[in-house]
């Protein structure tokens, strides 16, 4: 994602896709399979490919090209609707996918999870929207980080009383918190040396607010995704 924010637009995207549609070929020559047989392998195999759904999604709304389309979908509750609905049925039906049609499984849940994300910064005064800029929402997002990097140690195959439920999970919180104001937080203080710039070579500029009600709020949020998180 660095390498992107360094790159010209239509070289950007065409990186971002390359990735995207290449790495199962990569597992293949690998491995000799374009998505592991197991379905549950299928889903959660890694890939650095996985993260580029959210640098297209970013690369759209910078772009200018992409963001009418972006706000029409985000008008009603169609794409969370729908996106959330087809990630449950992916999950429930994947064990009875033919296996030369698991490879569909991942792309179809990530492009649903990039439609949710873009619903949710569109319509941040929905229900969901408020429940996702609540204090305790807010504060996990911000250490999620470091949570997802140290959670390992206490959930998973690991044993021992700290691999136990409930103080595993409340053992993942306090050193992913630690972690976040002791090594992340130091280290953001180089973001301002990495900041993206647009395909003029100027910084950045704030999120159009008009369309279709994408708000201050919500213009802001989706900066914070595309330009932290992706």
């Amino acid at each position: 994602p660095m390498m992107l924010t360094r790159l010209g637009q239509r070289t950007a995207v065409a990186v971002s896709l390359v990735l995207v549609i290449g790495w199962p070929l990569l597992r293949y020559l690998r491995h000799g399979y374009l998505a592991p047989p197991d379905p549950l392998r299928a889903l959660d195999a890694p890939g650095m490919h996985t993260i580029f759904y959210g640098c297209l999604l970013a690369i759209a709304l910078r772009g200018g090209g992409g963001l009418k389309l972006l706000q029409r979908w985000a008008v009603g509750p169609y794409a969370v609707v729908i996106g959330a609905t087809t990630i449950v049925l992916i999950y429930q039906s994947a064990g009875g996918w033919p296996p030369e049609l698991l490879i569909v499984l991942a792309p179809l849940r990530n492009v649903c999870v990039v439609a949710i994300v873009w619903w949710c910064i569109v319509n941040h005064g929905s229900l969901l929207g408020r429940l996702l800029e609540s204090r305790p929402a807010v504060f996990l997002g911000r250490i999620s980080f470091s949570l997802y990097l140290w959670q390992q140690l206490f959930l998973g195959f690991n044993r021992g009383w700290l691999a136990e439920v409930p103080q595993n999970f409340a053992a993942a919180l306090l050193v992913g918190t630690a972690a976040h104001f002791l090594i992340e937080r130091p280290f953001e203080r180089f973001r301002v040396h990495f900041r993206p710039r647009n395909w003029n070579g100027r910084a950045w500029d704030p999120l159009p607010v008009a369309g279709a009600g994408l708000s201050v709020a919500g213009a802001a949020a989706a900066g914070e995704v595309s330009g932290t998180q992706a």
